[in-house]
């Protein structure tokens, strides 16, 4: 009795097994119906079944990719979508969704990547200059962030901010020349700002003109003693001098920044330990 039960259960189970889906139809079709029923879990599984006869199914992979998402399995959702993106290259629709998953997962280069190809299928390059300067300035291309942040400041000549920001970058690429030209730019259009005269002193610090520097960093923070930036700025001028009273000038100041940021910024606790050495 026992046995004839056993054969019974199995001969179910194998018809079960036989009545499920198997082809990529059926199984695309099974996937989609749980998709659309937010069974996320189930409708992978399927998927992921076609996937094993068919990796290279751009339905597949896609919709793969979106059930990780609808669970904010943000990473394992990138890799779907991007293997579907290497098999298809092009794709609008793929790139849309790589470009909020890398976002989202601070994947700076992926993002980069699905932008071109949403500007290569229609979008205008122009609606995403702010977005690429910063992806490029956190994936450390600075040249591409010059690039991008010189369109911006021309499009938007009229914004100090945009000036500022370009001069800063300018600088980062060793641009000098660029950035003098561009804050003088500035100071005309707008006249000497406080930002502008604090730039203006990290250009000559820069160029090593601590002097120089010196008396336009006292003169930004006279007008706005707050702004940490400036007062880091008079301190590293001052902490390059010979004079035993600047040293101690440029002492007090990292003192008052490592107390207002903590300790491990802008290597601040090094630089306090060697103007100490050098006051003794």
């Amino acid at each position: 009795m026992k046995q004839t039960l056993l054969l019974l259960l199995t001969l179910l189970a194998l018809v079960a097994g036989c009545s499920g889906p198997k082809t990529i139809e059926e199984l695309t079709k099974a996937g989609d119906e749980a998709f659309t029923a937010e069974n996320y879990l189930e409708a992978r599984a399927f998927y992921q079944q076609g996937l094993m006869i068919k990796p290279s199914d751009r339905h597949l992979l896609y919709f793969t990719g979106l059930t990780f998402r609808r669970e904010q399995q943000f990473d394992s959702a990138l890799t779907y979508l991007k293997r579907a993106d290497l098999l298809h290259p092009g794709d609008r629709e793929i790139n849309l969704e790589i470009h909020d998953m890398a976002v989202q997962t601070e994947d700076h280069r992926n993002a980069i990547n699905a932008i071109k190809t949403l500007i290569a299928t229609g979008d205008s390059e122009q609606q995403y200059w702010r977005e690429l300067a910063e992806l490029y300035a956190k994936d450390s291309s600075l040249l591409m962030t010059f690039h991008y942040q010189k369109l911006i400041v021309d499009q938007h000549p009229d914004s100090p901010e945009e000036y500022m920001r370009f001069v800063s970058i300018a600088l980062a690429v060793d641009s000098g020349q660029v950035a003098i030209d561009y804050l003088d730019s500035a100071a005309a259009r707008f006249g000497e700002r406080n930002e502008i005269v604090a730039n203006r002193a990290f250009l000559l610090a820069y160029q090593r003109k601590y002097d120089e520097a010196e008396v336009l960093f006292r003169k930004a923070m006279a007008a706005d003693s707050s702004i940490i930036g400036f007062r880091l700025g008079l301190a590293n001028v001052l902490s390059v001098s010979s004079d035993k009273e600047k040293l101690a000038e440029s002492l007090e100041h990292f003192r008052f920044i490592r107390a207002r940021l903590g300790e491990n910024q802008y290597n601040i606790d090094s630089l306090i330990t060697d103007l100490e050495e050098r006051l003794k």
